[in-house]
């Protein structure tokens, strides 16, 4: 025991008392006579004599030494004596005071060597299993020995480590628990030191190395090791992965590998002993975390494992001992910073927060208790000088709590409330960190308890907010003086002052700021806060005071606006809201009236303020008003009424059930609140108060709505099913009433209340017949009526509103009421069967009691009908009718109203109990009934016990003797005696002084009873006495109908024919699967049998004619002129042998019989078109027939007969058209079966369009007689197919657009007149297109549309309004003037309260400065070169304002540094209104100033990078907060053009996150974090200087290409689809771009695979290109110049070698090592490749399409969850790159070598190649709707291509004979044309050459580059094709040639890399 009280005495006083040196002498001295001491003493004494040393070093210098040999001499005559066993209790107590002893004086082997070993040896020998002990304290105390002091014994470790190392793994699997872990504990010590001293010299100690690791692996890799060998050598691993690193770091990835697996097996798969294992699996983490901390990369296969074996850990925390939960969160911290430090590739793994997860609660209160184990561990950790300066752990903890607290999701927040209520004790005790955050962090969780208001309840974010506030609140009271007081260490808190530190007054006037918040449970609490706290100022005020004094210093407007301020001062009604109607905006305004008129209540009846100042004369004050607006306009509306009074409404709008029953409950909130607020005016306030509310609040719209609710609350809104209604309603009527009819308005409350109750009402409930179906309809109105009379009788005027001065009248209706339904239970003369009453019309019938009783006075009639013992007999609940129970009239009457009966009984005490004890003897069954229920519910029901329980009591006993034949005479049964018997014992529970007392006045009555009932021996006193009452009678009626049958006949049907007409229907099914999947052959051997089979058949016959007509000109798309001539001549009679059947047929039959005949004639034409030696091929008879068909003169002319056959297409696809009409105008939409009706519209759309783009392109005069109603039917067609919702209609509607410019006189103002009826919504996703138009001559055509969107979906055309308004150009001219005003109305409209230009602004802020002078200097100096420039053109205007004069309110620290900076240059620069840009534009000394300047600039940000927070950028962001009254902002990108928009339920904008991530790219884009009101996050990517409509528009067009691949049969059901993000361009300087989660650069991806040496020789590729580029070029020749002389001088050999050399510098396979990575199985690798690979041929060939360039490695992104390929970045289009770049792209795509070694061993000739044919196929199929969308690039030209066109003018060539370059659109039809020329089967070759010589035709060095993109038919296919009408099979070929031609990739810049 001595050992241990000087271990727990330690650092107390009592150690005082003690004199050391004197007890260490005392017991020193007992060891000279240790021969006369037992064994157990003498242990103990040499334990005790270490622990001195321990404990109390100071007084043991001088005896350590001699202490030491003491201990050795023991040892050595125990241990080696030869002769006698050795004393194991002597031997374990030397050892144990030895390890005490080296705490404080140390033996090391640097030290003392010699006794540092001897030690060692003699500890090594108790432990080694050569020495027979029998018991265990020696090896205990060995291993203690080793364990705690093996950094003392390292020399002796490294000599014997094979030794110690075999004894302690023995040792680990012994049979005793504490031995095995002692052992643990000695193995991880020596371990540790071990691989330490290892780590030190690992050349000297590189065999111990190899021993540990030999041992580890063979224990790790054996499958017969057993947990305990694992868990060594899993330790192991951890402690020796350092060293291992250094000596193999492949070893290290291995170790990692091979630990996971086996952690996996042991912890992750069932097996026994699973609790040992748990305690060892924190442990096991360590060694994770630290082989983790030496590995380069982790592999991502392994995440999931690792992933779990945390999961694991956690769900295991609640089971763990404190000490254990402990050492378990350490684990777990030690794992996730290990991996956090391998940065953002892990980052979605450890960036989850645990403590916001969504469904485990343990998971969360474990990340409470780590997140506290961190806040200590960063405490202790920090002196309190840091902590005072910049504590930064704590900091980011808060910041990060903050922004959880501010998220949208509840889950988020609730983690946020959890996180700091988990460190909050940690936090208070730190005055420094209380003094920075204490305020912060109380404005952060008021703004969360706003945000949980809307949260569902059971969540619990408004519990855990409020704990917040609360903890921060006594925090805040135990430190007011500190806090009343400035400093300038305190955080200024959001939404406060900048620059200035608040203190304690701030925190109050902003908590006052907050108590007219809409948000309930924040407001309360504000208010809570604010009361509480305004006494802790200095001046100790009460806020009564405190209000006072600041109304005097600031006016009554100082609390108006705080009560109103949040929205109704500006708002009053909702006629003044300027948003659109929705439920969510008009709930909002309610809550804001209520918010008001919580506070006016609450400030008012505390007494905190005076009514009249507020609410008197105040002109300022809206409260009135607004509470009048809801008296008159909503109080007694539904929903539609608060819809009508929207300025911006829908008056068709149809409310869902939920939305209906939203606004009821804020409304009838509102009603309730009004109703307290009046009734608390009319008790605080004056009368002159009174007055000043009349026309505000207490007037008839008022009267009526409290008559309402009093009366008939449903028909206001109240949910009166809703029991808590119920009950609380009338609380709060009748005292309202009591105050109004102690007022001057009582007359006017009574008249309006006799409208709604009156005598002849009340009367009629005389006659409700309690069992009739009849009753339960009007069970509402009569139960409105009872509840109604219950009231007004409380109030008190119940008879003056029944027009009765004589209250008598009043005990009249209530003794006829009470009559009425006592008699209702048996209705007329019958007493016996009487029904069962169902729970709605007993509940109804306790109402009218309830109201009887209230009415009747004393209640003797009660008494007198519950003692009526007439019987009846009632239905038994749940059996037949036969089965009854009887019951005394007045005892069933009792049983079903027992509650409300037994009140009315105890309110009248006085005289109900002598009437029933009277009674006694005539009725003592009902008697003893009565008064047992009056007890119970006395006893029951606390507040009556109070009240009438001892009176009851009372009056029972006064009048006991009355009850003596129960139980005194010898007539008294035992039933009788038993119910005495309880009922006295009912008297005793409410009363027991009757029992104790013996003065007690019924002591001895009460004593005599129980005394003769007790020695009674007739009575069973074990008996419990029971009262059986019926609480529910349910009636079941198994009245079954009598069955009868009805004899019909089915009718006769040949079932031999239903068989055969489905097969045939099945094989032509199948057929036309075939076909659509273009398998021809298959669907002709079908079509061929099914021929057969319907020659015999009529009514298949049409069938199979059409199925095989559509077969045909599918097919006819692969075939030449003449096949497709010679398939049609077969098809059109086949057509025509049908056609009267179809004539007789349906609407719909007749429409494809026509459309396809007219096909047939146009597939006809088209092939006279393509071959103009098409009648010499196809023979005399054929000719005769297509001239004939035609209608032609036999002379056989091609125009001609081109003309006819078109001719008569279009005629068959007019009455097609017109059949459709008369379909549609016949009958309803949904009756129609519109699939066909839209392919009649659009096949002659398609065909009409056809004719007019051939008309366009040729040179030639079409000779078409009816040419101009071609542009007529196209618009007709597509409009009308459109308006029934036709796909293609839709994305061919940007053709209509170019065709109304083309021929505005036939189309323009039909156009504009059909466009009236269609739906807006259709148009939405060419919503680009159409605002492009407004300024243009066909701006009419689409004003309609463009109007309605702008009164629908505002938000969807506010963006790209403003970004087509800076180009508009409007004409001098009535029609400019007017689309000018057009514009101004739109935009006008779009931004009423200015939130997107703020917006807008605020985003602008994002930009880096230097960036955005960067683009206005090159922007200047490009106009400076133009000879036109003048003074008007100068745009100096636009950089003042974004650099000279911001608002310090609206930008940020970051523009705000900067400006300070460089904002006197800037000015000096450019002169006073920019004057020197003029007068100074040619001087080069002023350019070089301006480039200087961008120089100090651009070296400014480097030295300030940008910040991580967003309030650095903008303020705006920062703060902002959604608000549904005004204009909401939506978040970008909801509006796909699809479906209909519902934009009530799009995202809207509530906030921002705070952390901003800045992009390393040149433009420094940020990515931003939207938060919306649904909960979620969007990430985009704000990207500043770029001109975003390209992308935008890209975009698009990868839109229209999904919708392409979805037509074409084999690429639908591949599945391939282009990935598509959104793209919203706002200006034409600043744009935002979807964020992609889970992905991956290409280049991030292929770098993480590369080892330190590959990564070495990676780099050595540019230096050995850049290396060729200057051998080959002049020495003179520098930079991008030397890329033209290699194509001048460098052979094609000489390039291949070179680039093949440098190509073995990289590893072929980093790709493929990057998707194994990713792979968890082969099967997922396949997987994943092929999804890689079928994305990126499609990527490919669609960027070729769209001349897609600059596809260097940084502008791909990997999906690394599906593989599949993004491409981003696309700002070279449409040929850019090959012609502008300096060093220009010729090659298609990049299709370089580890994609192809990805891909082996097919390499690009499988999949690749398949899937370019295919995707290239579809886009060739219908290339007008791609070239249509295109045609935005025509109306509205991006920046990018307006300079561009610029340059290429400047470059000037050729090309300019052939171009009219005074056509405003020459260039983008240029463009345009190329990708015309693509669909159209050129070779690719060509257009690259062509684009090339626009650029470079001039440049030296053009030739060269030529021959390199032409190739050598030698080498290349594309040189050995004709240059156009390709095949897609051809055109592909040639694609990949270009792409994979290693002399055009040796060539290209060097940023490309080719070579990986």
């Amino acid at each position: 025991m001595v050992p241990i009280v000087l271990y727990l005495t330690k650092d107390s006083g009592v150690t005082l008392d003690l004199n050391v040196s004197d007890l260490f002498n005392k017991y020193y001295s007992e060891l000279c006579q240790k021969s006369k001491i037992p064994d157990t003493v003498l242990g103990k004494i040499y334990e005790l004599l270490g622990v001195f040393g321990e404990v109390h070093p100071g007084e043991m210098v001088n005896n350590s030494e001699k202490l030491y040999k003491a201990y050795l001499g023991e040892l050595k005559e125990q241990i080696t004596s030869s002769t006698k066993e050795p004393k194991l209790s002597v031997v374990a107590g030397c050892l144990r005071g030895i390890t005490s002893l080296m705490v404080n004086f140390t033996k090391s082997a640097e030290e003392d060597p010699s006794m540092s070993k001897e030690i060692f040896d003699y500890a090594l020998k108790t432990i080694s299993p050569q020495l027979e002990m029998n018991r265990y304290a020696v090896t205990f105390a060995g291993l203690r020995l080793l364990a705690k002091h093996s950094v003392q014994f390292s020399t002796c470790l490294m000599d014997h480590y094979r030794s110690v190392f075999e004894v302690m793994s023995k040792l680990c699997g012994h049979i005793n628990a504490e031995m095995k872990k002692s052992a643990y504990y000695a193995l991880e010590s020596f371990l540790k030191q071990v691989a330490l001293l290892v780590a030190e010299d690992i050349a000297q100690h590189k065999s111990k190395l190899k021993f540990f690791m030999q041992n580890f692996c063979a224990i790790i890799k054996s499958m017969e090791s057993t947990h305990k060998e694992l868990s060594i050598a899993i330790r192991g691993y951890g402690y020796f992965a350092a060293p291992c690193k250094v000596v193999c770091p492949q070893d290290v990835d291995l170790m990692y590998t091979e630990l996971i697996q086996r952690c996996k097996q042991m912890y992750l798969t069932e097996s026994d002993g699973e609790e040992d294992r748990m305690y060892q699996l924190p442990s096991f983490l360590d060694s994770i975390a630290s082989v983790l901390i030496h590995l380069e990369k982790i592999p991502e296969v392994y995440m999931p494992v690792l992933e779990r074996l945390l999961v694991v850990q956690i769900e295991s925390y609640p089971q763990y001992s404190q000490r254990m939960q402990s050492i378990c969160c350490r684990s777990i911290l030690k794992v996730l910073a290990a991996m956090a430090s391998k940065g953002p590739v892990l980052w979605n793994f450890i960036s989850s927060d645990g403590i916001v997860d969504p469904v485990e609660s343990t998971l969360r209160d474990f990340c409470g208790r780590c997140l506290q184990e961190f806040v200590k561990w960063s405490i202790k950790q920090t002196t309190p000088a840091q902590q005072e300066k910049s504590p930064t752990n704590i900091k980011s903890l808060f910041k990060r709590i903050y922004s959880l607290a501010l998220h949208p999701n509840g889950f988020k927040r609730l983690g946020a409330a959890l996180a700091f209520n988990s460190v909050y004790r940690q936090f208070r005790e730190e005055k420094t960190l209380v003094e920075q955050f204490v305020f912060e962090a109380l404005v952060i969780f008021v703004e969360s308890l706003a945000l949980a208001h809307s949260d569902e309840r059971s969540l619990g974010t408004v519990q855990q907010c409020g704990s917040a506030i609360d903890h921060l609140k006594r925090i805040i009271k135990s430190t007011a003086t500190s806090l009343n007081q400035h400093s300038s260490k305190r955080r200024i808190p959001r939404y406060f002052t900048p620059g200035k530190t608040p203190c304690l007054s701030d925190m109050v006037q902003w908590l006052l700021d907050q108590c007219g918040r809409p948000q309930t449970e924040c407001r309360h609490k504000c208010l809570e806060l604010f009361y509480e706290l305004v006494p802790l100022l200095h001046d100790k005020k009460s806020p009564s005071h405190w209000l006072e004094v600041q109304i005097k210093s600031q006016g009554v407007d100082y609390l108006i606006t705080r009560f109103e301020g949040g929205g109704l001062l500006s708002q009053p009604t909702l006629r003044d809201v300027c948003s659109p109607f929705s439920v969510k905006a008009t709930l909002q305004w309610m809550d804001m009236l209520l918010a008001a008129m919580d506070c006016y209540n609450t400030f008012i009846s505390s007494h905190m303020i005076k009514p009249n100042l507020v609410l008197g004369s105040n002109e300022h004050s809206r409260f009135l008003k607004a509470v009048n607006f809801f008296l008159t306009e909503l109080a007694l509306r539904d929903l539609h009424a608060a819809e009508s009074c929207f300025k911006i409404a829908q008056s068709t709008s149809l409310f869902s059930p939920q939305e209906m029953d939203q606004y009821n409950y804020s409304k009838c909130t509102i009603v309730v609140r009004l109703l307290e607020y009046t009734k608390m005016v009319l008790t605080e306030c004056d009368q002159e108060f009174w007055k000043l509310l009349e026309d505000g609040l207490l007037n008839s719209a008022f009267f009526e709505l409290t008559a309402l609710t009093v009366c008939q609350p449903s028909s206001v809104g109240f949910n009166m099913a809703d029991v808590e209604v119920m009950k609380h309603l009338p609380n709060v009527c009748v005292p309202l009433l009591k105050a109004l009819l102690a007022s001057p308005y009582r007359s006017g409350l009574e008249i309006i209340l006799r409208r709604r109750i009156s005598q002849q009402s009340v009367e009629e409930l005389y006659a409700v017949d309690l069992y009739s179906a009849d009753t339960l309809v009007s069970h509402d109105q009569i139960d409105a009526i009872v509840s109604a009379c219950k009231q007004i009788n409380k109030a008190g005027i119940l008879h003056s509103i029944l027009q009765s001065q004589d209250p008598t009248n009043s005990k009249c209706l209530g003794s006829s009421l009470l009559m009425a339904v006592y008699k209702g239970l048996a209705p007329g003369e019958e007493k016996e069967a009487l029904p069962l009453m169902d729970i709605t019309s007993r509940r109804l019938a306790d109402g009218l009691v309830q109201l009887a009783l209230s009415l009747v006075g004393q209640g003797e009639l009660i008494v007198e009908l519950l003692l009526n013992s007439s019987m009846l007999s009632v239905q038994l609940p749940g059996s037949n009718r036969q089965n009854f129970l009887r019951f005394a009239h007045g005892e069933y009457f009792y049983s079903l109203f027992q509650m409300t009966i037994n009140s009315k009984l105890l309110d009248n005490i006085d005289t109900i109990v002598p009437q029933l004890m009277e009674a006694a003897i005539q009725n003592p069954n009902m008697v003893s009934v009565l008064l047992n229920g009056m007890l119970d519910h006395s006893f029951r029901v606390r507040t009556v016990r109070k009240s009438h329980g001892s009176e009851l009591v009372e009056k029972i006993l006064q009048r006991w003797r009355c009850l003596l034949p129960w139980w005194g005479k010898n007539t008294s049964t035992s039933e009788s005696k038993t119910a005495t018997l309880s009922l006295l014992s009912k008297l005793l529970q409410i009363d027991s002084s009757v029992c104790s007392n013996t003065n007690h006045k019924s002591f001895k009555d009460v004593f005599t009873t129980f005394t003769s009932l007790v020695v009674d021996s007739t009575l069973p006193l074990n008996l419990k006495v029971q009262c059986f009452f019926l609480d529910k009678i349910c009636e079941k009626l198994n009245a079954q109908a009598p069955c009868g049958s009805m004899e019909s006949e089915d009718p006769k049907e040949d079932m031999h024919a239903f068989v055969n007409n489905c097969k045939f229907k099945m094989k032509l099914s199948m057929a036309e699967s075939a076909w659509k999947q273009c398998n021809f052959p298959v669907a002709t051997k079908l079509l061929k049998e099914l021929h057969r089979e319907c020659k015999l058949q009529r009514d298949w016959l049409q069938l199979w004619v059409h199925n095989f007509s559509r077969f045909s000109h599918k097919r006819s798309l692969f075939q030449s002129p003449v096949e497709q001539m010679n398939s049609m001549l077969k098809t059109i009679p086949l057509l025509d042998d049908v056609q009267s059947d179809c004539q007789r047929a349906t609407a719909q039959v007749f429409q494809d019989q026509q459309v396809l005949l007219g096909t047939s004639y146009n597939i006809m034409a088209s092939a006279v078109i393509r071959s103009p030696s098409l009648l010499e091929s196809i023979g005399s008879e054929k000719v005769e027939s297509v001239l004939r068909l035609a209608g032609s003169p036999t002379s056989g002319n091609l125009k001609d007969l081109e003309v006819g056959l078109q001719q008569k297409a279009l005629e068959l696809l007019c009455m097609a058209v017109k059949k459709a009409d008369e379909e549609l105008h016949s009958k309803n939409l949904q009756d129609v079966d519109t699939s066909s009706i839209i392919e009649s519209y659009m096949t002659l759309a398609n065909f009409c369009d056809k004719l007019l783009r051939e008309e366009e392109l040729s040179d030639i005069k079409s000779e078409m007689p009816k040419l101009l109603t071609l542009p007529v039917h196209v618009v007709e067609s597509t409009l009308k197919s459109l308006k029934i919702n036709s796909k293609e209609a839709r994305l061919k509607f940007p053709r209509l657009l170019q065709i109304i410019e083309l021929y505005p006189s036939e189309t323009l103002d039909l156009m504009a007149k059909k466009m009236l009826t269609v739906p807006c919504w259709l148009l939405i996703g060419w919503i680009s297109q159409l605002v492009a138009l407004l300024d243009k001559p066909e701006a009419v055509a689409v004003q309609h549309v463009i109007s309605q969107m702008s009164k629908s979906y505002p938000q969807v055309l506010v963006y790209p309004l403003m970004i087509s308004s800076e180009s508009y150009h409007f004409e001098e001219s009535t029609t400019g003037h007017q689309q000018q005003e057009f514009v101004a109305r739109l935009t006008s409209l779009l931004d009423v309260e200015g939130a997107v230009k703020y917006f807008v602004d605020a985003l602008q802020q994002l930009t880096n400065p230097e960036m955005l002078f960067k683009d206005w200097w090159e922007d200047v100096k490009n106009k400076l070169d133009k000879p036109d420039f003048d003074k008007k053109k100068m745009t100096y205007e636009e950089i003042r304002c974004l650099l000279g004069e911001q608002n310090v309110q609206d930008c940020g620290q970051f523009r705000w540094k900067f400006m300070q900076k460089f904002s006197k240059e800037v000015h000096q620069l450019l002169g006073p209104s920019g004057i020197n840009l003029f007068e100074k534009r040619n001087v080069q000394s002023f350019l070089k100033q301006g480039q200087d300047l961008l120089g100090s600039m651009q070296n400014f940000r480097i030295s300030h990078p940008e910040p991580g927070n967003l309030k650095e950028y903008s303020p705006w962001l920062s703060k902002f907060k959604g608000n549904t009254l005004r204009n909401e902002l939506e978040i970008p990108g909801q509006y796909d053009g699809i479906s209909k928009p519902l934009p009530e339920y799009h995202a809207k904008m509530v906030g921002f996150d705070e952390k901003v991530k800045v992009m390393s790219s040149i433009r420094r884009p940020k990515r931003l974090i939207i938060r919306g009101d649904d909960e979620h996050e969007y990430p985009f990517l704000v990207k500043g200087g770029e001109d975003l409509r390209q992308d935008q528009r890209i975009e698009q067009l990868f839109g229209v290409m999904n919708s392409l691949l979805g037509h074409y049969t084999t690429c639908a059901h591949s599945a391939v689809v282009l990935h598509t993000y959104q793209v919203i361009p706002i200006t034409t300087r600043i744009g935002l771009i979807e964020w992609m989660e889970k992905t991956c650069t290409l280049k991030d991806l292929l770098s993480s695979t590369r080892t330190t040496e590959e990564q070495r020789k990676a780099s050595r590729a540019h230096e050995e290109y850049e290396c060729w580029l200057s051998k080959i070029a002049p020495a003179k020749v520098r930079g991008i110049g030397r890329y033209a002389e290699i194509y001048k001088k460098a052979s094609r050999t000489e390039t291949v070698n070179n680039f093949l050399k440098i190509e073995q510098l990289v590893p072929s396979d980093l790709l493929r090592r990057a998707f194994v990575g990713m792979s968890t199985c082969p099967d997922a690798f396949l997987s994943l490749r092929s999804h890689f690979a079928s994305s990126h041929a499609l990527l490919c060939v669609s960027h070729w399409i769209l001349g897609i360039g600059d596809r260097h490695l940084s502008n791909f992104m990997i999906n690394m969850e599906t593989g599949g390929m993004i491409g981003i970045d696309f700002g070279h289009a449409f040929g850019s790159a090959t012609q502008f770049l300096p060093v220009p792209e010729l090659m298609p795509f990049r299709l370089t070598r580890q994609f192809l070694t990805l891909m082996q061993p097919m390499k690009e000739s499988g999949l690749i190649q398949s899937v370019m044919v295919h995707s290239l196929r579809a886009y060739r199929v219908n290339p007008d709707l791609l070239l249509n969308t295109m045609d935005i690039f025509v109306k509205e030209p991006s920046l990018d291509w307006k300079n561009f066109q610029l340059k290429q003018l400047k470059k000037g060539g050729s090309w300019t004979e052939k171009t009219n370059t005074k056509e405003i659109n020459w260039y983008p039809l240029q463009k345009v044309n190329f990708s015309r020329r693509k669909l159209e089967g050129a070779n690719p070759a060509a257009i690259i050459s062509e684009e090339l010589k626009l650029g470079f035709e001039k440049d030296p060095a053009f030739n060269g580059m030529l021959k390199v993109v032409l190739g050598s038919e030698e080498h290349n296919i594309r040189a050995r094709l004709a240059s156009k009408d390709l095949s897609v099979e051809k055109q592909v070929a040639c694609l990949l040639d270009n792409a994979m031609d290693p002399n055009v990739l040796g060539r290209v810049w060097a940023g490309w890399e080719p070579w990986v």
